[in-house]
């Protein structure tokens, strides 16, 4: 079980915007912490002090790392130089030597206790070699530098082997360029894969271990879905099948974040990430632990401010992340048996007295697989299918197709949408209403709108107001509003109920859209000065004070049907007592 324990504030940034990065020191339990161009300090995270500080007139271009085999610290400065320190109370770096390099340097990273040099063009080399081969390396360009550039990295080390990804921004898109460095560090290779959907931005990416052998790079949109790219183990139609899509294949849905904003990811060892974005309900910011053996989210942590950063730290057992002008460190913790504790536990402790039946249950000539896909409509079996397929739930099934029908005008695959399945979400609900109203519904001479079974078959699927009063509000205009009032007037006054549900069930569901529809609008129909409208809310106000009336007299006869049903005496009316003929 993944659990993220309350946040504290390390420290205050000094300049949120040019913040560099966090890198582990050799002592555990202290980071570096590279705050601006010209300041480093190393802090003990269990108290928060600052034990050692390091300041420089020159520009910091890398965070401050610890190499252990140079035992030294390094920084590259202005882009061009490198400089290494030792442990001493060194605290003014600018008399410290430098090893200056023909081509900028990006940055620099430390994997598994080496430190990588990466150059803006795209080359890779470790620290030893950067420095021993200086004025000798081959720094031919590998990216295109007139039209790309490097604005972020992500990595990642399984069994010795290195892994790197460079995320090159070109003029009208995003590139990945993964980089591998096989164990020993014998060569390098270079895969390009180029994250691209239509109409929807990238949101995030990182590497991600999963059964601690294969290993995937994650990309997130803007829509929640989340894509897998078998990197390295081995590959099988189970696994992956890459070519679906340049970038991988639909791996899950993320809802517990909002998506619409950039959203910064992290690799929290095999089967884990965290994931820092803005809440789904838009209001502050949440970082999240996702399972992905299991596809669920485990544990959660909100915040009051949105920032909005592309990169979390994860050292040791702690993230770190830039919070508003603090740097907040959030500890985790990571157990076996993830599955149990999630659901509960359901280990049944059997004793060996006990009689234990065990079936088998033969299928015989009954092809269920076969059965299943009988059950979807012929017309949306295939769509249906293939999004089943690639792991997404039946709510996100829907919410894929419905707009694609309506664009299409496919009325039939619509109808069959909502016969087939049980879970649409209230957006997919409000999408198809309004629809309906614009396009299908006619109208008689005095302007009531018609009976209409599509319509009706939406009325009386099941919703949940929270969820739909947000849809309601920003799709429902006022025209289409007036007329969702006029045919829900219509439907209380007739006595036929909506499909599937008996007469008390249809009024029930019938007063949960009227309040809806009116606690969603009731700006626009407070402010509007249209008779129509007035008079439209008169109608419909009339209707609900005679089912009130209806309701105040079957109140006042429930005690006497009570006593009825119970079987107990009623007594006479005082007041009739001398009459003959009374009740």
């Amino acid at each position: 079980m993944a659990k993220l324990n309350p946040y504290y504030g390390l420290c205050p940034l000094v300049d949120h915007k040019n913040f560099i990065g966090i890198s582990k020191d050799v002592e555990r339990g202290h980071v570096l912490v590279t705050q601006g161009k010209n300041i480093a300090i190393k802090y003990k995270l269990s108290n928060q002090k600052q034990i050692q500080s390091w300041r420089t007139k020159d520009k910091f271009t890398s965070p401050v790392l610890f190499d252990k085999n140079e035992d030294k610290y390094i920084a590259v400065f202005n882009q061009t130089t490198l400089r290494l320190w030792s442990q001493d109370g060194t605290e003014n770096l600018d008399k410290i030597k430098k090893y200056k390099f023909a081509k900028p340097i990006y940055t620099a990273i430390n994997i598994i206790d080496t430190t990588y040099i990466i150059f803006e063009n795209g080359n890779i080399f470790t620290l030893k070699d950067a420095l021993d081969q200086r004025k000798d390396l081959d720094l031919t360009d590998i990216i295109d530098m007139n039209n790309e550039k490097i604005v972020d990295i992500r990595y990642i080390s399984v069994e010795n082997n290195v892994y790197i990804s460079l995320i090159v921004k070109t003029t009208s898109t995003l590139n990945c360029l993964l980089v591998s460095f096989p164990n020993n560090f014998p060569g390098t290779s270079y895969l390009r894969i180029e994250p691209k959907r239509n109409n929807l931005n990238l949101a995030g990416y990182t590497f991600c271990l999963m059964y601690h052998k294969y290993l995937y790079f994650l990309t997130l949109w803007s829509d929640g879905h989340l894509y897998s790219y078998l990197v390295a183990g081995p590959r099988n139609q189970e696994t992956q099948d890459n070519s679906t899509e340049n970038f991988g294949t639909v791996f899950a849905n993320i809802e517990s974040i909002s998506c619409k904003q950039d959203v910064a990811m992290t690799s929290l060892g095999s089967d884990h990430i965290a994931i820092y974005g803005a809440d789904c309900n838009q209001e502050g910011a949440s970082i999240i632990i996702y399972n992905m053996q299991f596809k669920i989210s485990q544990s959660k942590q909100p915040f009051k401010m949105f920032s909005n950063i592309n990169k979390i730290w994860c050292i040791d057992n702690t993230l770190l992340l830039c919070s508003g002008q603090h740097l907040a460190v959030i500890p985790f913790e990571i157990n076996s048996e993830q599955l149990s504790q999630l659901v509960g536990s359901h280990k049944i402790d059997v004793e060996d007295l006990d009689v234990q039946h065990v079936y088998t249950l033969e299928k015989w000539d009954i092809d269920e697989e076969n059965d299943y896909k009988q059950l979807i409509p012929a017309k949306i079996r295939e769509n249906v299918l293939h999004w089943l397929n690639q792991g997404l739930s039946e709510m996100a099934t829907c919410d894929m197709l419905i707009p694609s029908y309506i664009e299409n005008s496919d009325i039939e695959a619509i109808e069959n949408s909502l016969d087939y399945f049980k879970d649409i979400s209230e957006e997919s609900l409000v999408k198809i209403l309004i629809y309906l109203i614009e396009n299908y519904l006619s109208y008689d001479d005095q302007g009531v709108p018609k009976r209409n079974n599509l319509v009706e078959k939406v009325l009386s699927l099941p919703f949940t107001n929270i969820f739909l009063l947000p849809h309601i509000k920003t799709n429902l205009i006022i025209t289409t509003t007036l007329v969702l009032v006029k045919y829900i007037s219509s439907l209380f006054s007739s006595d036929e109920c909506l499909l599937g549900l008996n007469n008390v069930q249809t009024h029930a569901r019938l007063i949960e859209w009227g309040c809806v529809i009116l606690d969603g609008n009731y700006q626009k129909l407070l402010l509007t000065r249209d008779s129509a409208v007035h008079d439209t809310l008169k109608e419909f106000q009339h209707i609900v004070q005679e089912h009130l009336l209806g309701l105040s007299d079957l109140q006042s006869a429930e005690p006497v049907i009570s006593d009825f049903a119970k079987k107990k005496y009623v007594s006479v009316n005082k007041e009739n007592t001398n009459v003959n003929y009374s009740v």
